[in-house]
């Protein structure tokens, strides 16, 4: 099966997947024709995409069958009505190629990024006791340990609400962003950008910039917070990107990470078990930046 349409997307994919810095991806990015022959992780790799691909493709076959364009169901069906709307358009870009590269986006996008900022939010709160006990008092106060949680009570929970923001800067699970590839000349400050060019830009410059953060590397949740205590919108706060090119499942991945880390604080007082060693705030990169190992000791509140 041909995994890839191109060369050039291969190696993108492959660097995404693991670091810039493991001697595999550099091999791959020089020899990409020699090593798709060699064995290695990357192999590995590619048969869990043929399968995911594999898996979608049914569901699309699925979905062609039970349909009805009256009465989308999903994303999946909203995308075939679209595909039927524009099927005499020539230029169009809604085709079953495009819809399986969306949805794989969704589904691998969705899961390990989550799952890091997660990581990264009881990571921070084992490292930072005293504005754990700020989040478990907000949602004592404004909640109660009995009812469970729902994505209305955010306005509620401004200080919460915050230190999922500071996390997510400071977390920057995907410091390069997801490569893009420009669809014609651009010149950029001077520079001149040729069509075709793959572009990868920096999160990382954006959410360490020391112009638009003050003191950019300390944990601070107060950032996004007014004078009377209600939650401030940061421009400079782009952990998803921003235009038209912006991460499509942003709306989702801000429930999922309010949602999760509401209940875990509502439930649970998490500390770092005793006699493990100290806490390490460094990450480790791969197809995200994930927090390095740690143990975690979860007590109920209740």
């Amino acid at each position: 099966m041909n995994k890839f349409p191109s060369e050039a997307t291969r190696s993108i994919f492959i660097t995404c997947a693991f670091s810039f810095s493991v001697i595999a991806v550099q091999l791959f990015n020089l020899f990409p024709m020699v090593m798709q022959f060699m064995p290695g992780a990357h192999q590995r790799l590619f048969e869990e995409w043929d399968q995911l691909e594999s898996i979608l493709l049914e569901q699309v076959k699925q979905h062609q069958q039970s349909r009805n364009p009256e009465t989308p169901r999903d994303f999946t069906d909203c995308y075939l009505n679209k595909m039927e709307n524009t099927s005499g358009d020539g230029t169009s870009s809604f085709n079953q190629k495009s819809l399986i590269a969306s949805a794989t986006d969704l589904m691998v996008g969705g899961t390990e990024t989550v799952a890091s900022v997660l990581r990264w939010l009881l990571l921070y709160m084992m490292t930072y006791p005293s504005i754990q006990d700020k989040v478990h008092h907000e949602i004592d106060i404004m909640i109660g340990p009995d009812k469970q949680p729902s994505w209305t009570d955010r306005v509620k929970l401004p200080y919460t609400n915050a230190v999922i923001h500071e996390v997510l800067r400071l977390g920057n699970v995907i410091p390069l962003n997801v490569p893009r590839q420009t669809t014609k000349d651009v010149e950029l400050k001077g520079y001149r950008i040729p069509k075709g060019t793959t572009v990868i830009p920096s999160l990382t410059g954006v959410l360490m910039d020391g112009t638009q953060w003050e003191s950019p590397t300390l944990f601070n949740p107060n950032r996004y917070l007014a004078e009377n205590g209600q939650f401030r919108p940061v421009d400079a706060h782009l952990p998803f990107s921003t235009g038209h090119r912006m991460c499509i499942g942003v709306n989702l991945a801000q429930m999922e990470l309010f949602l999760f880390f509401t209940v875990l604080m509502q439930c649970f007082h998490i500390e770092t078990p005793e006699g493990d060693c100290p806490l390490d705030l460094s990450g480790v990169y791969g197809s995200t930046l994930a927090p390095s190992p740690y143990r975690i000791c979860a007590r109920l509140r209740k």
